[in-house]
């Protein structure tokens, strides 16, 4: 596997955690009041799951975009399926992130 592809997960990671520290690191320094740090609590967590959405639509877009490929509207959906039954089962993101990965692999290589 190239090494370029670890560098830019490596790169993405420590972006995503400087973009959750960072703020918080500033809002402790200025000692700002409950609601404020509530405010800034609340839109760090959503952080997380807003980047792994955009991610996530970045990545499957130029496989929606092809209109004459059916199939890979058919991985897509069942892995999404996948990952919102299993989230609402056991919760977490470790579990539902593999099992929408290996069902989407499953699906594609029975639709292959």
């Amino acid at each position: 596997m190239n090494h370029e592809f670890w560098w830019i997960i490596l790169g993405g990671c420590i972006g995503t955690y400087l973009l959750r520290y960072l703020p918080m690191r500033h809002a402790f320094r200025r000692h700002q009041s409950q609601a404020e740090m509530n405010g800034l609590t609340r839109f760090l967590i959503a952080l997380g799951p807003s980047a792994i959405t955009v991610l996530l639509v970045a990545s499957l877009w130029p496989m929606l975009r092809d209109s004459g490929q059916w199939h890979n509207v058919i991985e897509i959906s069942v892995a999404i399926v996948a990952i919102i039954r299993v989230k609402r089962r056991w919760g977490g993101i470790a579990l539902p992130t593999f099992s929408g990965v290996g069902v989407f692999a499953l699906v594609a290589y029975w639709l292959a």
